[in-house]
């Protein structure tokens, strides 16, 4: 692994973690969390983005920022987090990256609705807690990082990502 890709995506994890602990209420921790994974994703790469989203949901449960009773639903959240990486970043390049954003936060609904209310059977209050907020918390942050990378491409950071390709030295 190159030097670059780990400091990067440590920082942006380092960012995510200090966002969970922040205590905000979840309507503005969802977001927030959202917009890590896909500024991971365009400034370090998938890799990092899914990194981070692997990491996310079990720090939500070992800092008690989600019920134990939603403790199973964790590798859903994972598997949610994963496609949301990789239907943004394979998408964008191909159909756009607002477009992109919509599939993956579809593509994260998807799973999540699937794997609690079909899979793990949760009681509908219970699984509605999950999937529906996540939907809006996704494309809602997914739109906030689209902005700030925006804005961070062009004064402070050269992306390593760019929505869909890799930045290659040429392109630089």
């Amino acid at each position: 692994m190159k030097a670059q890709f780990i400091t990067r995506t440590a920082v942006l994890a380092a960012i995510t973690l200090a966002i969970q602990a922040l205590g905000l209420p979840p309507q503005c921790r969802g977001p927030a969390l959202n917009a890590m994974l896909l500024l991971s994703t365009i400034f370090v790469g998938p890799a990092a983005g899914m990194l981070i989203g692997i990491l996310a949901p079990w720090v939500a449960l070992a800092w008690e920022l989600m019920s134990p009773v939603l403790a199973p639903a964790v590798p859903f959240l994972i598997l949610a987090n994963v496609a949301y990486v990789l239907l943004f970043a394979r998408l964008s390049s191909v159909v756009g990256r607002y477009a992109a954003l919509l599939a993956g936060g579809i593509g994260k609904y998807a799973i999540l609705a699937g794997g609690v209310n079909f899979l793990l059977r949760l009681p509908r209050p219970l699984a509605a807690t999950l999937a529906t907020p996540e939907l809006f918390a996704a494309l809602l942050g997914g739109a906030v990082a689209l902005v700030i990378a925006q804005l961070l491409a062009n004064v402070v950071i050269e992306p390593e990502f760019v929505l869909g390709r890799k930045v290659s030295d040429n392109d630089r």
